[in-house]
């Protein structure tokens, strides 16, 4: 039940596309609109009611302005717009679905063309099919757009660019060993959402077409950084009160947790240079 406790507006001031109404207690900032259809004036009392849907409409308008600067900024999906309101402020469904409606129906939110767009900048970002799948999923893109032809499309040329694309990262690696190559392709490929089958198969084409100057050019890098690699470990791990035993170990599984394979990081560790004395 509304008690009879009344708001008085002390004065109202417009700046530029909004009202701003001055009460004893607060300032409520209202759209031109609100303000024109609900006859606002100084000294005009509102009972509880009335002032509760002040509030509610600076709300609104609140977060109508929040989302034009969204909507200026970059694209979004729907979903995406639909958490950023709410979140920010605290809109119901009811309320968002109003804000959103005109947006929607000119297609200015559009998650169609959203999809493809993203999809698009992923590929020129070395993603591949499952990830991009999987990223659009999380943004709110239906399955009807995921499964359609037009995405597919887009999608079909995967070991295509995957092949560009393992070489293009392997130029950029090209002081690591070819075992070494071989281990971080494959990691780097699979975590951007390349399918398993299909990165192996471009690493092995890659590599069989690599001449032998560049292999033989790959293993002295490859050796020059291992040797630094291990001799700034051995200067670390030689200050440890351990024995020598121990002390090996402890190089071994640095050197392995460095990405060097285990043969490689024993064979070195047998070099005089590289012995610990108890």
């Amino acid at each position: 039940m509304m008690s009879n406790k009344t708001q008085k507006i002390l004065a109202i001031k417009i700046i530029k596309d909004k009202a701003v109404l001055t009460f004893e207690e607060r300032v409520i900032k209202i759209d031109l609109d609100t303000y024109l259809n609900g006859y606002y004036y100084p000294g005009k009392e509102l009972d509880e009611e009335e002032f509760h849907y002040l509030l509610e409409s600076e709300k609104l308008t609140s977060a109508k302005r929040y989302l034009m600067t969204l909507l200026s900024s970059r694209p979004y999906t729907e979903k995406m717009i639909r958490e950023k309101l709410s979140l920010k402020h605290h809109l119901s469904k009811e309320e968002i679905e109003t804000l959103l409606s005109p947006y929607l129906e000119a297609k200015i939110i559009d998650d169609e063309n959203y999809a493809y767009s993203y999809t698009e900048e992923l590929i020129e970002k070395g993603y591949g099919r499952k990830a991009i799948l999987s990223k659009l999923s999380e943004r709110g893109i239906n399955e009807e757009i995921l499964e359609g032809e037009q995405l597919s499309s887009l999608l079909k040329n995967d070991s295509e660019h995957l092949s560009v694309l393992v070489r293009k990262e392997a130029l950029r690696k090209k002081d690591l060993s070819l075992a070494k190559l071989k281990s971080h392709l494959k990691l780097f490929f699979l975590k951007r959402g390349f399918q398993e089958e299909c990165v192996e198969e471009e690493i092995e084409s890659y590599i069989s077409k690599m001449s032998k100057e560049e292999r033989n050019n790959r293993e002295k890098k490859s050796e020059a950084l291992l040797e630094k690699e291990a001799l700034r470990c051995y200067n670390r791990i030689a200050r440890k009160e351990k024995s020598a035993y121990e002390k090996r170990a402890l190089l071994i599984k640095a050197l392995v947790s460095r990405g060097y394979p285990l043969s490689q990081a024993k064979e070195i560790t047998e070099r005089e240079e590289y012995q610990f004395y108890d």
